[in-house]
């Protein structure tokens, strides 16, 4: 009896405890966590946080799926708050419908489960629209095996989702339309809700969100805190008289679709050149933040980054048209975040003479639109692809830097960068990225398996207590040449006028970084080393304006650190 008693308690008690006491056998992993693995390509990765700490993931999937009639699903992942995915393993079908199905959004339903929306072709492939379906945290679809047309959003390719905070949904699209005035089609925009049960609460129709004629692109949307939404877009109306120029208006809905803002749009930018690459958020005391990108200051196409604020009655906080966020080179892709006190961090992507190789710059503005950091920003990284940002939670940002590496770095309100990890070295240059319960989730596209086979992989990052950089409260050399251990540091002339030299050399084997910060701390320039020798120019041309800075190296617990004067 006694033996049958150990055998069954020997038995019982790994599977009472895996239930009763979960642990973190399916850990994030150091170099990814795999999501979506096939033997096509998984691509567009986005992702959302979860209540339990967790995230939802969605992906188009490349690969044959029966019934589909395409080489184009959606799929959608719940990882638990230890990295394991929850969900069918390969990832559940968003919507059992013949055609192509690509270009998913997510959008939390506020009650523990998940919205998403895709651009769903019929099964010939010639015309788009707009499907969405809700979720339970156990992946159970509650919108149907089809999920729900969001008639009348035909030919949408263009799209943007976010919940009402009760279950349900807005949705915004394009669709074609006759415009006799201007003799040809235009694309107009159309929003339009969707209650919790996956029901159209405006059935006589989706709303057109402005009154104004021409084409309207780009469309973003946010909640406005108050059970209804805000759209912001790009604007064709004055497209084509006398030049080429797109403008930014934005609109406010309530839930019922009573429109609060001017019929046409409230307008954010009307200068005379075209304004493209728009980003939104919600701010925190109502009404919105947005960047875009446009060309007033060289009109030859050479685009910089702008940005607006708007309250909650349509009207611009910061001066008129935007303020210009850097005056440096070429811009784009502009992300934001709320700093918390109605102030933004903006990061953008810059491309650099003489290779025009990407590099990302980020800079903090406060609640009057003025610049915290350094003329020109910080730069975040070396060349890379793109950015995704939100906001720590304690006034600076969280950021995804995808390239050819993931690359995940915190920087503070002040602009100093703390934590930086790198997630992947094999990227492909998409990724997003959310925060869930004091942590963050990044998800990208990663070709560790082939340049031809992309998958989706994810990683947690807990950000550390913020601080001052360690290398700052180290006395620094005023020697020509600093050596510790196995690394040395040369920085000349010095002091400089225009321009200095730094030449570093590392031994060992460890990965080294090297960084240049300003008197108070902020990091204005970074690059990882490899083991040896190198060296690099920098000065005014860098935006290091005259001033001391501190060149340091580290390797390890290893460092070495030189003061430079740059004189004017």
């Amino acid at each position: 009896m006694k033996f049958f008693q150990r055998v069954v308690y020997t038995s019982l008690f790994p599977l009472l405890f895996a239930l009763f006491c979960p642990t973190e056998s399916h850990a994030w992993a150091r170099d990814g966590t795999p999501v979506a693995i096939g033997p096509q390509s998984q691509v567009q990765p986005k992702v959302v946080g979860a209540d339990d700490g967790g995230a939802f993931v969605v992906w188009t999937d490349q690969g044959t799926h029966p019934g589909s009639g395409s080489d184009y699903v959606v799929l959608a992942q719940k990882l638990g708050p230890g990295g394991a995915s929850e969900w069918e393993e390969s990832g559940v079908r968003v919507g059992f419908t013949a055609g192509a199905q690509s270009l998913a959004q997510l959008a939390s339903d506020d009650q523990g489960g998940v919205i998403v929306a895709w651009s769903q072709f019929d099964a010939s492939g010639s015309n788009a629209a707009v499907y969405a379906q809700r979720f339970t945290a156990k992946g159970q679809r509650l919108w149907g095996d089809q999920g729900v047309r969001l008639a009348p959003l035909e030919a949408s390719t263009d799209f943007a989702l976010v919940g009402d905070g009760a279950g349900g949904a807005f949705t915004v699209g394009d669709t074609l339309v006759r415009d006799d005035s201007l003799s040809g089609y235009d694309r107009r925009l159309l929003l339009q809700h969707a209650g919790d049960r996956g029901q159209l609460l405006w059935p006589a129709g989706a709303l057109r969100v402005s009154e104004g004629r021409g084409s309207q692109f780009e469309p973003k949307a946010v909640p406005d805190g108050h059970g209804g939404v805000i759209v912001a877009w790009i604007d064709g109306r004055d497209l084509f008289p006398g030049g080429f120029n797109a403008d930014v208006y934005a609109q406010r809905f309530t839930g019922d679709g009573s429109r609060l803002w001017l019929s046409t749009g409230a307008p954010v930018c009307l200068n005379k050149a075209p304004q493209w690459s728009l980003a939104v958020i919600a701010r925190p005391s109502g009404g919105i933040d947005l960047a875009w990108a446009d060309t007033r200051k060289y009109p030859l196409f050479q685009y910089q980054v702008y940005a607006q604020a708007l309250d909650e009655n349509g009207e611009p906080r910061w001066t008129q048209d935007g303020v210009l966020v850097s005056p440096y080179g070429e811009q784009g892709a502009a992300a934001l975040a709320d700093d918390g006190a109605d102030g933004i961090i903006v990061a953008w992507n810059e491309f650099q003479a003489p290779s025009y190789a990407i590099h990302i710059f980020a800079q903090h503005l406060d609640a009057s639109g003025s610049a915290l950091w350094q003329v020109g920003g910080i730069t975040l990284s070396q060349p890379r692809g793109g950015s995704s940002i939100v906001s720590d939670g304690e006034g600076g940002a969280i950021v995804l830097l995808s390239g050819e590496q993931a690359v995940i770095q915190h920087v503070s309100g002040e602009g100093a960068l703390l934590q930086s990890e790198v997630l992947s070295p094999s990227a492909d240059g998409y990724g997003a990225l959310t925060s869930t319960k004091n942590q963050f989730i990044a998800v990208w596209g990663d070709v560790r398996n082939g340049p031809d086979d992309i998958d989706v992989y994810a990683a947690r990052f807990k950000p550390s207590p913020s601080h001052v950089p360690p290398s700052l409260t180290i006395r620094e050399s005023e020697t020509p040449q600093t050596r510790t251990g196995d690394l040395s540091l040369t920085v000349s002339p010095n002091p400089a006028s225009g321009r200095f030299t730094v030449s570093a050399a590392t031994t060992g084997g460890l990965p080294a970084r090297l960084s240049v910060f300003d008197i108070h701390g902020r990091l204005v320039m970074g690059l990882d080393l490899s083991a040896g020798a190198m060296s690099m120019t920098a000065g005014a041309r860098d935006r290091l304006e005259p001033g001391i800075y501190l060149v340091v190296v580290e390797q390890g617990k290893t460092k070495a650190v030189q003061r430079i004067c740059l004189l004017p």
